[in-house]
């Protein structure tokens, strides 16, 4: 649920502290289009209408530094503006490398926190429905539907169970009046909350593989090689 969130506070966070404050409130998809980068000197900038000029950013630095580092380390003068010259440097190539590389763009992020009470969005839900088929067969869908109304009319009772829950998702779509009353919705949160949330485990079963797969061992055949996989401790 906290996924998207958090992704979009980690973004906002650091174009803000570019940002002059009168830019702060512009809607989160124009911030994503202010960093940008000429391709033909391939130079990373923001616009400075939007940016603070450099005392402003200096100002601002200063006061976010006073008490993480002893500033008097870095003289006043030139030593200093190299400094602060150097962090607006790395915050906009941060800013765009963000920009291009978060998934910002993933509907799934957006639309998978809807099986959660509190972020429960009936229009997202049903997209979710609707992306499964093989979840949600299509002579289903109707009492999915269904369903996604109730679930929306009992949304009070329903938070408060899963606050009771201490907000486990899990814990929660295992309740047995749960599972009995939202069958489908159930069948469908608990298919997605199985996805992998990154290639990092299929990583490290090749990690794995090479360890166990050596040049000296090219020609180890398929079954062998996965029997010894199956054998091999976790490392």
């Amino acid at each position: 649920m906290e996924i998207n969130q958090s992704i979009n506070e980690f973004y906002e966070g650091i174009i803000n502290l570019l940002l002059k404050d009168s830019q702060k409130g512009l809607p989160f998809a124009d911030k994503l289009k202010i960093v940008s980068k000429n391709k033909s000197t391939k130079e990373i900038s923001i616009n400075a209408n939007n940016l603070k000029d450099s005392t402003e950013f200096d100002n601002h630095m200063t006061m976010i530094y006073t008490g993480a580092i002893d500033l008097q380390l870095i003289p006043n003068g030139e030593e200093r503006k190299k400094f602060f010259e150097d962090v607006n440097t790395f915050l906009i190539r941060l800013a765009y490398k963000a920009s291009k590389i978060l998934p910002f763009s993933n509907d799934l992020l957006e639309k998978i926190s809807s099986i959660f009470p509190p972020t429960f969005h009936e229009r997202h839900l049903l997209d979710l429905g609707r992306s499964y088929p093989n979840i949600l067969p299509g002579d289903s869908y109707q009492n999915f539907y269904e369903e996604v109304q109730i679930f929306q009319s009992n949304l009070g009772s329903l938070n408060r169970l899963y606050n009771q829950y201490q907000q486990n998702i899990t814990t929660f779509y295992c309740d047995e009046a749960i599972k009995k009353k939202y069958g489908h919705i159930t069948a469908l949160a608990t298919t997605l909350l199985i996805f992998l949330h990154s290639s990092a485990e299929a990583e490290r079963l090749f990690s794995q593989l090479y360890l166990t797969k050596t040049q000296k061992r090219g020609n180890l055949e398929g079954g062998t090689l996965e029997g010894l996989l199956l054998q091999a401790p976790e490392t």
